[in-house]
C-alpha cells in the first residue's frame, strides 16, 4: 500500500480527539495547538476508588491483581459524580462496561496505585487518577447519545484483529507531548502493531514508531497506547497492517 498517496481524508470532530473513516489510515494536521493550549489542566478533577478479592484455588496470584486492580480502577470511574448523573438512566449494562472500559483506556490521567495489600487469598487496591470533567462529561454524553440512537462507535482505523477508535494528541502531567490511541480488540488473545508516521508542515515523513497492542485482550476490551511525538512533528498519521 502506497502510504504518500491517499484520498483526501473525512474528518469527523469530537471533544478529546479526531476522527477519520478511512478503515487503516488516519492524518491529523497542526499538532502544535493542540500541544500548547492552556485549556489542557484546566478542570482537572481527581478521582479515587478501592476494591478487596478474595480468589480461590483455579486462579493465581497475578489473576487476582488484575482483576482486583481492575475493580479498584472501575469503581474509581463509577463513583465519580459526573458518571453517576450522567448515567443514571442507562439501563444496558454490557453498554455501560464498555463505557467503563473506554473511560479507563483512553480518559485516565496519572492513574497511581496508592496501596496494596496481600493477606493470604484476600488481594486488596486503592488508586487514584485525574479526570478533564469537561471532557469526561462530553464523552459520556456523546456515548450515550450514540447507544440510544442505535449508533456506534466511529471506526477510525481497523483490520482483522483491532479496531481504532479514538486518536489524540494531549500533554501528560511531566509536560511530555503525546499521541494517545484507543483500541478494541476484535480477535481474542491475538497482539497487533499500530504504526504512526511523524511528518514535517510539508508533510513529509521524518520517522515513525510502532506498539505491539496487548497479547491477552479478549474480545471487545479496550485499551489505550501512547506515542511520544518528536518536537520537529507537525502531523502525524496512524495506521494498521492489513
Amino acid at each position: 500500500m502506497d502510504f504518500l498517496a491517499f484520498p483526501k481524508p473525512y474528518y469527523t470532530a469530537y471533544p478529546g480527539g479526531v476522527g477519520m473513516r478511512r478503515p487503516n489510515i488516519i492524518l491529523i494536521l497542526i499538532l502544535a495547538p493542540l500541544l500548547v493550549s492552556s485549556t489542557l489542566y484546566n478542570d482537572r478533577v481527581r478521582i479515587d476508588g478501592e476494591y478487596s478479592y478474595t480468589y480461590g484455588d483455579s486462579e493465581s496470584i497475578v489473576e487476582a491483581k488484575n482483576i482486583c486492580y481492575a475493580m479498584a480502577v472501575r469503581n474509581a470511574i463509577e463513583g465519580y459524580k459526573v458518571f453517576v448523573r450522567s448515567t443514571t438512566s442507562v439501563r444496558n449494562t454490557a453498554f455501560l462496561n464498555d463505557l467503563v472500559q473506554m473511560i479507563s483506556s483512553g480518559y485516565l490521567e496519572d492513574l497511581t496505585v496508592l496501596e496494596e495489600k496481600i493477606e493470604g487469598r484476600n488481594v486488596y487496591y486503592r488508586v487514584e487518577a485525574f479526570v478533564n470533567s469537561n471532557v469526561f462529561e462530553e464523552t459520556l454524553k456523546r456515548e450515550i447519545r450514540r447507544n440510544t440512537e442505535g449508533g456506534d462507535y466511529t471506526v477510525i482505523a481497523e483490520n482483522k484483529i483491532i479496531t481504532v477508535l479514538n486518536v489524540k494528541a494531549k500533554v501528560a502531567r511531566d509536560g511530555s507531548n503525546q499521541v494517545s490511541v484507543v483500541y478494541k480488540q476484535k480477535i481474542p488473545y491475538k497482539p497487533t502493531e499500530i504504526m504512526i508516521d511523524w511528518l514535517d508542515g510539508d508533510g513529509i515523513p521524518i520517522g515513525g514508531d510502532k506498539i505491539f497492542t496487548e497479547n491477552r485482550l479478549r474480545q471487545n476490551e479496550l485499551r489505550a497506547v501512547s506515542f511520544y511525538i518528536p518536537n520537529e512533528a507537525v502531523s502525524y498519521k496512524v495506521w494498521l497492517r492489513e
